[in-house]
């Protein structure tokens, strides 16, 4: 597995539900205990090279990091890298799964994500049970994995692919060759109106997308498969875990079934007889999924504890659509995120609370003093009603991919301090790419200027040093700089611009959540 994975890079790359910050606040939701972040035992299998704990590690200088591959020339990667950051608490080790035999200790949180569906069956039971021996018994544990009734679809392409793959060329040319064939396909395709037809041409428009590693990995693949949430569960079970939750909560289908309609199409389902497990089945049956990051614990859960919710941080990028809202009254309020997808409102300690969150974006409040922060900002009452009201409505929200849910609180800033900072990890990324690591655990993409800056930002400098920085780096022509497309040339006329680029930089910064305190 090693060698193909060396071969062709498949990056292990962030992302949110990789990050035991979310995984706790799934579990804390799901009446689980989690420890803090910062106290913690975090380790990561199949780690590649360091992509996703990295970033992670840069954050928490008091967890310790573990992260553990079969490929020794991304571990390698892995151990420079932490070395250039002057990172202490990660360490990276070679291990096969099923082959190695070494205790490491009990962990508080495992991540495995992109390797179970892509081992042979032998070898993810050997997974599960190196889980349960690995896991603390508050531990929670995520693993991804193709998931039925969804990746179907991707299968039979899949099948396809591989009739057409003859196995005999280069890896770039097999991609090459099968991303022509997709082409094709697409083109080919008639009846994209049908609900099979509509599923195709999604399919179709999600691998467009995708990284040449990707494609031979999930498409070209020797060993490449897919479980439902039940064959998942009965094979953690099997071991004394137990099915949690899903580490993206908008993958939890049935705790979105929550207006009258969706009730009403439930009635007559057992639900009380029913697991958590069992319940998401049901709900993958109707609205299927393709892909899972199950979280599991050795500590069984069904019940929301929406007195836990309360603790959490908590943060959403829905924006009004009215240039004045109305706030304290009872009309409804339509609110927007980044996807244009839209959500009403009506209720006003609801509409003050995202009114909150969106003024102090991309910054994150605990739940309990959001309300108490926006009650008071627009003299609102705190009534059990209301307050009850928010958390669940927020919960909804979370579901819909509409807010997000922390155990520890995200260390951006909405504004940038006297010497401001960015990511190290991000740092570090910019001078090789674009595509760059903040806080929330998600990617942002760098124009020129900002992949610049950002390697000045290392608390040395306040904003005037950053600025003449920035001018220095045009002098000695490493910065362009154009107005209204014409390169500039006038160093007077341009020094002035590259200074007021640098002020606009750092909102832009602050915004994709770049900026730390320390």
């Amino acid at each position: 597995m090693s060698s193909d994975y060396e071969k062709v890079r498949f990056f292990s790359l962030p992302s949110p539900e990789k990050h035991p910050s979310r995984i706790g606040a799934i579990a804390k939701i799901m009446g689980l205990e989690a420890k803090p972040i910062e106290e913690s035992r975090i380790l990561e299998i199949a780690c590649g090279a360091g992509e996703n704990l990295l970033p992670i590690a840069c954050v928490y200088p008091n967890a310790e990091f573990l992260g553990l591959d079969s490929a020794d020339k991304l571990l390698k990667e892995a151990k420079l890298v932490a070395e250039e950051l002057k990172l202490k608490n990660v360490s990276f080790k070679n291990y096969e799964i099923g082959k190695t035999k070494e205790d490491f200790g009990k962990f508080d949180y495992i991540i495995c994500y992109g390797m179970f569906s892509w081992v042979a069956e032998e070898i993810q039971k050997s997974l599960i049970q190196f889980v349960k021996n690995s896991l603390a018994d508050n531990g929670l544990a995520c693993i991804s994995y193709n998931s039925l009734p969804g990746w179907n679809l991707r299968s039979s392409l899949r099948d396809v692919c591989k009739i057409y793959d003859k196995n005999s060329r280069l890896p770039e040319e097999r991609i090459e060759n099968v991303k022509k064939l997709l082409n094709s396909l697409k083109d080919l395709q008639v009846d994209d109106y049908s609900p099979y037809g509509q599923q195709l041409r999604e399919q179709l428009e999600f691998l467009d997308t995708q990284s040449s590693g990707f494609i031979f990995h999930e498409l070209l693949g020797d060993q490449v498969s897919a479980t439902s949430i039940d064959q998942f569960s009965r094979l953690i079970e099997a071991e004394s875990m137990y099915f949690n939750g899903d580490a993206r909560l908008s993958r939890m289908r049935f705790l979105s079934l929550s207006d009258q309609q969706s009730q009403e199409s439930i009635k007559h389902i057992d639900v009380k007889n029913l697991t958590l497990s069992e319940l998401e089945s049901l709900a993958d049956v109707v609205n299927p999924l393709s892909f899972r990051t199950t979280v599991f614990s050795k500590n069984k859960t069904k019940t929301i504890d929406i007195n836990a919710i309360s603790k959490l941080y908590l943060s959403s990028p829905l924006v009004p659509l009215s240039k004045n809202p109305d706030i304290t009254g009872t009309g409804a309020e339509e609110f927007i995120d980044a996807r244009e997808y839209t959500e009403k409102e009506t209720n006003p300690l609801m509409k003050a609370c995202l009114i909150f969150l969106k003024d102090i974006w991309p910054e994150s409040v605990a739940l309990k003093d959001l309300i108490n922060l926006a009650a008071n900002r627009f003299n609102l009452d705190t009534d059990t009603a209301s307050t009850e009201y928010v958390r669940e409505r927020f919960l909804a929200l979370g579901c819909m991919g509409m807010a997000d849910f922390f155990l520890s609180e995200p260390k951006c800033l909405k504004h940038a301090g006297e010497f401001p900072i960015a990511h190290p990890y991000a740092r570090f990324q910019s001078k090789e790419t674009k595509k760059v690591t903040n806080y929330r655990h998600e990617y942002s993409l760098l124009d020129d200027f900002q992949r610049i800056m950002i390697n000045f930002m290392d608390g040395t400098r306040d904003i005037p040093a950053l600025q003449s920085a920035m001018v220095k780096a045009f002098i000695d022509g490493k910065l362009n700089i154009s107005e209204d497309g014409k390169p500039l040339k006038n160093p007077l006329q341009a020094e002035e611009l590259v200074r007021e680029q640098t002020i606009n930089a750092l909102r832009m910064l602050s915004e994709s959540a770049l900026l730390s305190a320390d």
